[in-house]
């Protein structure tokens, strides 16, 4: 019983959100991000092949802070995220990310900053996930 307890805390260390979207999706929000990448990986100083790995196969981690900021620089730059206000463009969003939707992004973009939440990379971090949550194929 103790084995099985330590190996799911130790999974649960390592873990990430893995998520089943459609191929198209992926591939035009790949091309949206495109012009900033190279920018927003090295503001983030976050390692390339995990936001590589994070979106090819959308397996995003989940206690890894540079990729949260990666995601908060990637969305500041595409107009869709203010980090000095913790406040979304969700009309934006839903015009130019592929499958957004009103409902999604009423949902999931909140215009306040929760101070449970440790920073604005871990606010933007947690609204993508709760998007990608509601875009992918059960």
């Amino acid at each position: 019983m103790k084995l099985l307890i330590l190996f799911a805390l130790f999974s649960m260390a390592f873990a990430s959100w893995k998520f089943n979207m459609d191929a198209n999706v992926l591939k035009d929000w790949l091309i949206m991000m495109e012009p900033y990448t190279e920018q927003c990986l090295k503001e983030s100083n976050v390692n390339k092949e995990v936001v590589y790995n994070a979106f090819l196969n959308m397996d995003l981690p989940t206690d890894y802070n540079e990729f949260n900021c990666f995601a908060k620089c990637m969305y500041a730059r595409l107009s869709f995220y203010y980090p000095e206000t913790g406040k979304f463009d969700r009309e934006l969003m839903i015009a130019k990310i592929k499958g957004m939707t009103k409902h999604i992004a009423d949902a999931c973009y909140e215009n306040k900053y929760h101070s449970e939440e440790l920073d604005r990379c871990s606010h933007l971090y947690n609204s993508v996930v709760c998007a990608i949550k509601k875009l992918s194929k059960e």
